[in-house]
């Protein structure tokens, strides 16, 4: 059963790389190349009305659109789609002073061009954190089960870990899961969960050479 388990999280680990090598992730809206348009309507407004009203503009009903409330009043929209023309803008810009009673010209929006943001740059500011809180775990595994062995410990501490985020990474590449906002803070609970039982696991196996060699003694 266990050699069916570990050759399915192989599988999933090769294929997650393989993917990301030649396919890379699947990027929410938000981090990939996309423009943002800021409205200011000058009233409450509901998400769902402005978001039909870009797809109506984009003659796209599918259309991946984010739409979010800024400022204090909750009075401005945010609008993120990948791509828009000026031509489409302007049709938005009409359906929102109809819809709203505005009198915003295209010239009032503001338009930012967002570049993809590269994974390394999701990743990055957990790099040394991780490093570090794994330096201190190795430490204290290693002092605590040294009777175990420091490379054993050392090879299951950083092992496990290791294939642990690999079949994370396989599964979201595999099944084309977007990576968004949380993707990362879950890969760091699965860090910390994984941790927290190979320590608990090294402990057991611990216990266990304890009490073994404590019952040859008493044999002697």
């Amino acid at each position: 059963m266990k050699k069916t388990i570990y050759a399915i999280l192989a599988c999933i680990i090769v294929a997650g790389i393989v993917i990301t090598v030649f396919m890379g992730l699947n990027f929410s809206l938000k981090y990939r190349a996309n423009k943002e348009l800021d409205i200011n309507i000058g009233q409450k407004f509901d998400n769902e009305e402005i978001k039909q009203m870009v797809r109506e503009a984009l003659e796209n009903n599918n259309a991946e659109v984010v739409v979010q409330k800024v400022e204090i009043y909750e009075d401005m929209v945010s609008i993120i789609v990948e791509n828009i023309t000026d031509e489409q803008i302007e049709t938005l810009n009409t359906k929102i002073n109809e819809k709203y009673g505005t009198e915003n010209k295209v010239d009032d929006i503001n338009i930012i061009n967002n570049s993809k943001l590269r994974g390394r740059d999701l990743v990055y500011p957990y790099v040394w954190p991780v490093i570090i809180s794994m330096a201190f775990v190795l430490v204290y595994a290693c002092v605590m089960y040294r009777k175990l062995g420091v490379f054993t410990v050392i090879r299951k501490v950083l092992g496990t870990t290791i294939c642990a985020q690999l079949v994370y990474l396989g599964i979201i590449a595999i099944t084309r899961i977007p990576v968004t906002v949380i993707t990362v803070p879950l890969a760091l609970v699965i860090y910390i969960v994984t941790v927290t039982l190979v320590v608990s696991r090294l402990d057991n196996i611990n216990d266990k050479k304890e009490e073994n060699k404590k019952q040859k003694n008493k044999k002697k």
